[in-house]
């Protein structure tokens, strides 16, 4: 294989823009350059434009086993009404394919006269033998449908002009870049290079050399040295992004930050914050004045951030990204949130368990998906799923069952490509995989889950390695999500749970703000001024208008246009039990997608639950969907870590198995 990697792709993106339509239409391009273009181009060309037949075009074009197989189906995808549109459509298209011909013939005149005989000179039968692969000429020209010699020749002459031009602007980058970094290009060690970031390729340069096609040493120095060029413009891309939104902001780049929810703090200039040894020391009045503590600095006016900032009730992070410590006010923000949701925190403190008592819920779980047939008659499948947990300040104890068995009949119902083939195809092993029973233990207080599954022992027999029947898995959740007890069961509470710091640890800079965010977003579908009171019970109904304002709103690209059918019911009844419904109908993409219709019932209780989820497809089938729940006091205590003598294995350790 002698053709080079770049090579290849920009004589595979040359043949594309000269062969393949362009996708990206969306209706008339105001585009002034290409307005003008066009304008001037039928002017021009008067007899060319009378003669353009829109019909022929789409046949030769578009028209294809792959491609689409109708006018009519092409002109629903694209939201052709008329035939105009269609006609105007395809002239565009066809005009855009002239113009990139222009271009493309006026930059290579453009090279000619820099590089006087360099393209008249050309042999492509010699380019081809020393790029392509060695393929007989005639079954290449086959491949990409070219007819004549003149054909292939311009195949080849385009690719050897755009590999040139990829040369010489590979070329300025490198001069930009040396003149930027003096010295590195002419330094760089590329086995280097290699050894410190590729060291996951497990085949070592050699191999990577091959699945690269990489024939020489000075190609394998090349692919190394791009690599780090474009490393380091993109790490000095993120830098000047994120100096920037330092400066939004309100932050100085290049300086340690201090960070009140999302609001940069402001010094005096002479009194800048510093860190030793892992410290950070902030002028203590400034830091008084902008959280509300009353820390005394020093000799100097400094004082540990830290202690001070956690005396006042603040939450401390520090963001390396940004080199800020970040201060978060979590009663503040939870405080703040659940103002904007009293109603659903009505129904959040019936649910919340008592201090000190232990419960046991049941959950049973039934799916079941009917197919229709209007002449054989419809058939249905079930699968079901059934689970037992004891829930205290301990921790969870949860063991059940699953009979998931008509899966794959499920599967192949909905999907008729699935046929009796793939059953044969699979070992048969897998059917254990689809029912069996588990256990699960939470030790809230070690932040441990231990997991057993009946169907592990199968999976790792397909995986070729052993596996004990009775194993518990070990995993630790420390670092993950906040399980301790004091977590407040308000919608405050769990937005700052799923949405604050420890679940976006990425970024601790912008916590705030994807707090806030989630706060506005659920305040704009369930805050209390979309609830009406009904005489104790508060209800909550949106409609397709309601949700086509909020989208709106919200900047979506989805709209009202994009939904057939839209209700949402929510009722929170004084005692806290939550009832609601939902109709969901989205109109189909085009008139050969599929078209479906979601419904949902649901009535929510500590005490017992209820849900009923329905997916109705048209004219194939329908997926039902229930759950049951009830959970009462008991006074059995979760276990919390597998049975005494019970094999452990902690998960890292799963993939060292002999």
């Amino acid at each position: 294989m002698k053709k080079t990697f770049l090579s290849l792709l920009l004589a595979l993106s040359l043949t594309l823009s000269l062969a393949v339509p362009a996708l990206a239409y969306e209706g008339e391009n105001t585009d002034p350059e290409w307005v003008a273009w066009k304008t001037q181009w039928l002017a021009a060309h008067p007899e060319e434009a009378a003669a353009f037949d829109a019909d022929a075009y789409f046949e030769n074009e578009y028209l294809s086993d792959w491609w689409y197989s109708s006018k009519e189906e092409f002109m629903a995808e694209w939201g052709l009404e008329t035939e105009q549109d269609f006609c105007d459509f395809m002239r565009d298209d066809w005009l855009a394919g002239m113009q990139a011909d222009e271009a493309r013939q006026a930059w290579m005149d453009q090279y000619e006269s820099a590089h006087p005989g360099a393209l008249s000179a050309f042999d492509p039968d010699a380019w081809f033998q020393a790029h392509y692969y060695e393929d007989p000429k005639q079954a290449f020209m086959a491949e990409w449908g070219l007819e004549t010699q003149d054909a292939f020749r311009d195949f080849m002459l385009n690719d050897y002009v755009d590999t040139l031009i990829a040369q010489e602007e590979r070329q300025a980058m490198l001069d930009e870049f040396e003149a930027a970094h003096p010295g590195v290009i002419a330094a760089f060690d590329a086995d280097a290079y290699f050894e410190e970031n590729y060291s996951w390729w497990s085949g070592g340069k050699e191999d990577y050399m091959r699945w690269m096609d990489l024939a020489a040493e000075e190609d394998f120095r090349q692919a190394m040295l791009d690599d780090m060029i474009y490393s380091m413009s993109w790490s000095q891309s993120w830098e000047d992004t994120r100096n920037e939104e330092i400066l939004a902001m309100g932050g100085v780049p290049g300086q340690l930050g201090v960070m009140v929810d999302s609001t940069y703090l402001s010094f005096p200039q002479d009194k800048p914050p510093y860190a030793v040894d892992g410290v950070t020391y902030v002028c203590a009045d400034a830091l008084n004045a902008a959280i509300g503590s009353s820390a005394s600095g020093g000799a100097d006016g400094y004082v540990p951030l830290r202690d001070a900032a956690v005396a006042a009730g603040y939450e401390v992070f520090w963001d390396d990204a940004y080199q800020t410590v970040v201060l978060l006010d979590r009663a503040g923000f939870i405080a703040e949130t659940d103002a904007r949701f009293t109603v659903l925190n009505r129904a959040l403190a019936a649910w919340a368990p008592e201090d000190g008592k232990n419960y046991q819920s049941t959950v049973d779980i039934t799916a079941g998906y009917t197919k229709f047939n209007s002449l054989d008659g419809d058939q249905t499948w079930t699968m079901s799923a059934a689970l037992t947990a004891l829930s205290g300040a301990a921790g969870v104890e949860l063991s059940g069952s699953y009979d998931l068995s008509s899966l794959m009949d499920i599967l192949k119902a909905a999907n008729p490509s699935l046929t009796q083939s793939t059953d044969d195809a699979l070992p048969g092993q897998y059917s254990a995989l689809l029912k069996g029973d588990f256990g699960a233990r939470l030790d809230q207080e070690n932040e441990m889950l231990y997991l057993r599954m009946s169907l592990f022992s199968s999976l790792f027999s397909i995986l070729g390695k052993p596996y004990p029947k009775d194993v518990w898995i070990s995993q630790s959740l420390e670092g993950y999500l906040d399980l301790s007890p004091d977590v407040t069961p308000t919608v405050g509470g769990y937005l700052y749970l799923l949405s604050g710091p420890d679940a976006n640890g990425y970024s601790y800079a912008r916590s705030y703000q994807y707090l806030t965010e989630a706060a506005d977003t659920l305040a704009a579908l369930a805050g209390d001024d979309r609830f009406v009171q009904k005489g104790r019970d508060c209800v909550l109904t949106l409609s397709k208008e309601d949700l086509g304002d909020l989208l709106a709103e919200s900047g979506s690209y989805s709209t009202a246009e994009d939904i057939r059918e839209f209700a949402l019911t929510l009722t929170v009844k004084a005692d806290g039990t939550v009832t609601g419904s939902l109709v969901y109908r989205p109109e189909p993409y085009s008139a050969y997608s599929t078209e479906g219709r979601i419904t949902a019932d649901w009535s929510l209780a500590l005490s017992g639950s209820e849900i009923e989820l329905e997916y109705h497809v048209k004219n194939e089938g329908v997926l039902r969907l229930t759950v049951t729940a009830s959970t009462k006091t008991t006074s059995a205590a979760p276990a919390v870590t597998p049975p005494e003598g019970a094999a452990v294995l902690p998960a890292e350790d799963l993939w060292n198995l002999e």
